[in-house]
């Protein structure tokens, strides 16, 4: 069984928040925990930001730095500065 690189994930986090679109991870996977360490990754680097516990089932949203988790309406909201 093959794992997905956490260069892949990288990839493909940077281009959703590119987009100016959200890329979703769980908490609870063993993908989610090589998903997770990408994130933190791009995080630490000031290219992401991450909202942690975006709903009960333990998800987690990579957002744009400009960006913000509108929680009332359970999407991403992104601000023009």
């Amino acid at each position: 069984m093959s794992r997905t690189p956490i260069k892949a994930y990288r990839a493909a986090i940077l281009a959703a928040v590119g987009r100016s679109e959200e890329y979703l991870g769980q908490f609870t996977t063993l993908k989610g925990s090589r998903l997770r360490s990408a994130a933190e990754s791009l995080r630490n680097e000031g290219k992401i930001r991450i909202v942690d516990g975006i709903s009960e089932q333990g998800w987690y949203a990579c957002l744009p730095i400009e960006a913000e988790w509108d929680f009332i309406n359970d999407r991403l909201r992104v601000t023009d500065h």
